[in-house]
């Protein structure tokens, strides 16, 4: 097992967590459960946790559906297949999205990160600096080498703005308080709410939908069990955000600015 090792971020010291070993809820994943999923061998912090190898993520569908599939390699191991679905829009698959799933699982497990696809130049030319921050907040010490296309355009060029609704008072606060105007409010089951909690499921799906229809705003429910496969690799309180991130992308282009 890895050892342990303090970092000093935004919220003060404490004990860096790693892919090796994630602490959420108070629910353990040790090492075996990483190595079952990808089949990787148990290393040091100082050495690659899949050695030289790669992150390999792409959409298997190529045009907007309302479900779409992500797959992800490391290594040699077979690939783990994630669905991602919609309801009151379609997903776009893009290599923007890949890149918000991958860069910190990437940063966790040490290693490079392959992307099917084009990025936009603009996201590319700010790997160093969002390695840089996660570097600061969670102690990572190697940034991953992106592999990908290069393209300029962005893939959100759309007038609307969405906004992430959990019914909670973050949420609800910006709701009220946006300062920009609103087209849809977008809740992920999945994310917070795991998809196997059917009833805080309903229950959330349900206000974001009264919410959306009180404030004239278009209601959109993302599906995922992302997190079961992602908890595996990154610690999910790092790793909400960037998730979310990879959503925002996916409703592009009629959106072109999230609330998170």
């Amino acid at each position: 097992k890895v050892g342990p090792a303090t970092v000093t971020g935004p919220h003060g010291s404490r004990p860096r967590r790693t892919a090796l070993c994630t602490v959420y809820q108070s629910r353990r994943l040790d090492a075996a459960d990483v190595v079952r999923t990808f089949d990787l061998p148990v290393t040091t912090p100082a050495t690659p946790l899949i050695e030289s190898r790669t992150l390999s993520m792409r959409f298997v569908e190529s045009s907007p559906a309302d479900v779409l599939h992500l797959e992800m390699r490391a290594g040699r191991s077979g690939p783990v297949v994630i669905d991602i679905a919609a309801e009151g829009a379609l997903l776009h698959p893009n290599a923007d999205s890949l890149f918000a799933f991958g860069f910190l699982p990437a940063c966790e497990l040490q290693c490079d990160l392959q992307i099917d696809g084009s990025v936009s130049r603009s996201l590319l030319t700010a790997q160093g600096d969002l390695f840089a921050l996660y570097a600061r907040w969670y102690g990572h010490a190697r940034q991953p080498r992106v592999v990908a296309r290069e393209r300029d355009d962005a893939v959100a060029t759309g007038a609307d703005t969405m906004l992430f609704f959990s019914g909670g008072v973050d949420s609800c606060y910006s709701l009220l308080e946006a300062g920009t105007p609103l087209r849809s409010l977008v809740t992920v089951v999945g994310a917070d709410i795991g998809p196997q909690e059917t009833e805080g499921a309903a229950w959330v799906t349900d206000l974001g939908r009264r919410f959306g229809e009180r404030f004239g705003l278009r209601p959109i429910v993302v599906r995922t069990a992302a997190r079961r496969c992602f908890n595996r690799m990154v610690a999910w309180d790092h790793f909400h955000g960037p998730f979310l991130a990879g959503v925002a992308h996916l409703l592009a282009p009629q959106h072109g600015r999230a609330l998170v």
